[in-house]
């Protein structure tokens, strides 16, 4: 695997805007590097502890057959000879390719994972919507406002009308009858205490006189 001090040699990475431009500029890179084995890539991501680089997967990215991640982008870059700003580079194609095709998606846009550049600039395409999904977004918040007050705003006006206060002019007071109250109970007398019932005294039981001794002949 050749040594390469940036991965954008002959390149022209700035220039990468979909896919299929950087499928064609990873090939190129693959080449440059002498065309490394994807056993020999698997055996260097593994012993450098880099994100795995399965044979069948290289395969796939290389052939068409399936989109590269960022990980896989960058492991596979290094794993070629490219240090440096060279991965910079492949970083800010692998994130505009995946900008462009959601920004150009129909419907609605789903984010895209990863998404955010490592240079720290944003693309031309992007930077008038924001402002404008932002300005959207405010002006929902602010009409949902003003219609929760419109439904809001009479109750609280009928609630805090005094109960006794006269109707505006021109218009006739409503005559209602109010309900008729119910009369209040009367007190409940208090229980007379139970006494215990009275027993008479009892009266002593007579005392036995002695009968007298009998008389003696």
């Amino acid at each position: 695997m050749a040594e390469q001090p940036s991965g954008e040699d002959g390149l022209d990475l700035a220039g990468v805007r979909t896919w299929d431009d950087l499928l064609q500029r990873l090939r190129m890179l693959h080449a440059a590097a002498d065309r490394p084995s994807t056993r020999d890539l698997q055996r260097w991501a593994r012993r450098h502890h880099k994100p795995p680089l399965a044979p069948a997967s290289q395969s796939e990215v290389l052939t068409g057959k399936k989109r590269p991640s960022k990980a896989f982008l960058l492991t596979f870059a290094e794993g070629c000879g490219v240090t440096g700003p060279g991965l910079r580079a492949w970083e800010d194609a692998w994130t505009r390719v995946v900008y462009l095709e959601s920004a150009a998606a129909p419907g609605p846009r789903q984010p895209a994972a990863e998404t955010t550049w490592a240079s720290g600039t944003v693309p031309a395409a992007g930077r008038g919507r924001r402002p404008l999904l932002v300005a959207a977004a405010v002006t929902v918040v602010v009409a949902g406002a003003a219609a929760v007050a419109l439904v809001v705003q009479p109750w609280r006006g009928e609630a805090a009308e005094p109960a006794g206060a006269a109707p505006p002019a021109g218009t006739a007071a409503a005559t209602t009858p109010a309900p008729p109250r119910r009369p209040p109970r009367p007190p409940r007398s208090p229980r007379p205490a139970r006494l215990p019932p009275s027993r008479p005294p009892r009266s002593p039981p007579p005392r036995r006189r002695p009968s007298p001794p009998p008389a003696r002949s």
